[in-house]
């Protein structure tokens, strides 16, 4: 099971900045006669393993592969700096600084040239920032059919909202394949929406209202293009494989320009900028057939002493009256953590362990009872503690927390 960091991994920013230089002779002549374009993607991943619905997703955004383009004509040099991120990697070498980074570049016919001579033709960072999602959402089915429910958390009004809903079935088998797309026309400030506001479209249409608000906030054709050919897949076509959602929506320039700050000398006369917001992993609840599973943790005692062992064990019970049929990519059907009092995750059943990569197959007959697994827990802190398990289903159905004492000898 990866780590709280390595799933935070997932999380991803890309960015694609144009700047567009309008240059004469080896110097700008008309300083501020000039625009920056600049689009980008905040890829983040709604919640973890504990999500709970409605919940708010987890701040921190890693950030990678963000590029800025230069277009112009002769040959100058141009400061970049870029705020609120604290840099991994960026290429050509610049100044990486505590809470960003800096770059003072000479730009020859479009391409950035290094001191040591190599030509680039763009610059590239990666890193991580902390941004609060603008929304919580959540899918719910009721009577076997999903209902989106999605609310602003925002001070402004949220435009365009599209989301993406894809079933796979690959964790219950004999489902089809289907997909959804619908459109938010907007979501006004601490104001919820279910489906019934919003409109049932297809991909053509969604790439088209992408390309509207991009050309409507100033972006040229090419960069839209460029945006939509990099994003149509990870957005529209995910891969086969469990469920997947997309919450796409628009940030203002101005929560763009407050989370990532970009300034360039000399000053442009214009900067436009296009930031979309992509929420994945929002939390299904009662998806059939999981809403006939129920995940429980028991323990061999619920107060101990310190460096006393502790017995734990994970089971999923069948509460349906059919039988349940599940597949799982690896080995790896459950997992459970242990949580101190200040809500950190202070033990991982399956940290450090290795899993079979092989397709498992689970059959739970009605009213059957399966054990997941069995564990040993020996605490060395004294506190209360919460222990939660998950089946690894997708989404996970998590057992009801079961709490632990632990004094002191």
């Amino acid at each position: 099971m990866a780590t709280m960091y390595e799933r935070m991994k997932k999380y991803l920013l890309i960015l694609s900045i144009t700047g567009i230089l309008f240059i004469s002779g080896c110097t700008i002549n008309n300083t501020g006669k000039f625009e920056v374009h600049e689009w980008g993607v905040f890829l983040q991943e709604y919640g973890n393993t504990t999500t709970f619905s409605l919940t708010q997703s987890p701040e921190i955004v890693y950030v990678k592969k963000p590029v800025i383009y230069f277009h112009g004509v002769g040959e100058s040099d141009v400061s970049v700096t870029i705020k609120n991120i604290t840099i991994e990697k960026m290429i050509p070498e610049g100044n990486i600084e505590k809470d960003g980074l800096k770059w003072n570049v000479k730009i020859v016919n479009d391409e950035i040239l290094a001191p040591n001579g190599t030509k680039y033709e763009h610059l590239f960072y990666e890193g991580v920032i902390k941004m609060d999602s603008p929304v919580i959402a959540n899918v719910t089915y009721t009577c076997g059919a999903p209902d989106i429910h999605i609310k602003n958390m925002r001070e402004y009004t949220l435009t365009d909202v599209i989301f993406v809903y894809a079933d796979y079935g690959d964790y219950m088998t004999g489902e089809d394949d289907w997909i959804k797309i619908f459109h938010f026309d907007k979501i006004e400030p601490h104001t919820a929406v279910s489906t019934e506001y919003g409109e049932e479209i297809d991909n053509k249409t969604a790439i088209n209202i992408i390309y509207d608000k991009c050309l409507a906030a100033g972006l040229n054709d090419a960069e839209i293009n460029e945006l939509i050919e990099h994003w149509n897949k990870y957005w529209f076509s995910p891969s086969n494989y469990g469920i997947h959602i997309r919450l796409i929506s628009f940030m203002p320039q101005d929560v763009y320009d407050t989370v990532l700050p970009m300034s360039i000398s000399p000053e442009p006369d214009s900067i436009k900028r296009v930031g979309i917001l992509t929420l994945t992993n929002v939390p299904v609840v009662n998806r059939p057939p999981l809403e006939n599973l129920t995940v429980n943790v028991t323990l061999d005692r619920y107060n101990v002493s310190l460096n006393e062992t502790v017995n734990i064990s994970v089971s999923v019970t069948n509460v349906g009256n059919q039988p349940i049929n599940l597949t799982f990519p690896t080995a790896k059907t459950g997992d459970f953590s242990i949580i101190d009092s200040d809500g950190t995750e202070i033990y991982r059943w399956s940290e450090g362990k290795y899993f079979i990569q092989v397709i498992t197959t689970l059959t739970i007959k009605p009213k059957e009872t399966v054990i997941l697994l069995t564990d040993e827990w020996k605490p060395s802190i004294e506190g209360t503690y919460t222990i939660r398990a998950w089946l690894e289903t997708t989404p996970h159905v998590l057992s009801d927390p079961v709490m632990i004492n632990v004094m002191a000898d």
